[in-house]
């Protein structure tokens, strides 16, 4: 239990720093995505994306992903966040989402 509680502090670390470091610099963009999908046969899956820069956010993105899989309206949010983001101009982009899966 030890080694765990140790390895959730040192990630609990990396996040404060990506925090810090996106917060702080005008060149770095974080991108929190995520997408919904219904399990009915009439409703279309929902992709996000939002982009933030200085602890503002600077961009929201929704959009209906039609009839698709999780991972594949997962993945669609990371394009949508992914294709805004590098029309920016930056150095930098923290990509957030709950979808590993996708985000490889």
């Amino acid at each position: 239990m030890t080694s765990s509680l140790s390895d959730c502090k040192t990630h609990l670390q990396s996040l404060d720093y990506l925090c810090l470091k996106a917060s702080s610099s005008p060149s770095t963009l974080v991108v929190v995505t995520d997408a919904s999908v219904i399990p009915s046969r009439h409703m279309q899956a929902v992709s996000a994306a939002h982009i933030w820069n200085l602890g503002q956010q600077v961009s929201s993105s929704k959009v209906p992903a039609g009839r698709t899989t999780a991972p594949d309206a997962e993945l669609f949010a990371i394009r949508l966040g992914i294709a805004e983001a590098t029309s920016m101009a930056i150095e930098c982009i923290i990509l957030i989402t709950d979808s590993l899966e996708s985000a490889r």
